[in-house]
């Protein structure tokens, strides 16, 4: 899921944190989201964060670069 999270952020330079889920979850082929997806998405956004796959910017966006 975290390889997901990079990838819409790398086509998207950046994107606000609370839209990746929605386009992680179409990644994995879901038409919407739910409490779960949201959840593991949150889960996987977090290690992306702290393993530097992804970084969160002043304006609290995540990008690819800091």
């Amino acid at each position: 899921i975290a390889n997901a999270v990079k990838a819409v952020v790398e086509t998207s330079v950046s994107v606000e944190r609370d839209d990746v889920s929605k386009e992680v979850a179409h990644i994995f082929g879901f038409v919407r989201t739910s409490p779960a997806i949201d959840e593991a998405v949150r889960a996987a956004v977090e290690y992306a964060i702290s393993t530097a796959m992804v970084f969160l910017d002043r304006n609290n966006r995540l990008t690819c670069a800091r």
